[in-house]
């Protein structure tokens, strides 16, 4: 709703099945996404810093054996 109120988003009951609430962004909600994406694009690349593209390999490889380990 908050989003709603800040028009960011608007929703519609579905067609097919009025128990559903279609949402969908407004112009100032994809603008909103693109400004985010901005900003996490320079926090990533930030963090990466100082890291060669092998190095980032081994390091997506091994976190995704820890995510798996975690995931049980």
């Amino acid at each position: 709703y908050r989003l709603k109120d800040e028009g960011l988003v608007e929703t519609y009951s579905c067609e097919d099945d009025a128990r559903i609430t279609r949402v969908v962004l407004t112009e100032k909600g994809n603008q909103m996404t693109h400004k985010i994406n901005d900003l996490t694009n320079v926090v990533l690349e930030q963090s990466f810093e100082g890291l060669t593209p092998l190095q980032i390999e081994k390091m997506m490889e091994s976190l995704k054996y820890i995510f798996k380990n975690l995931a049980h």
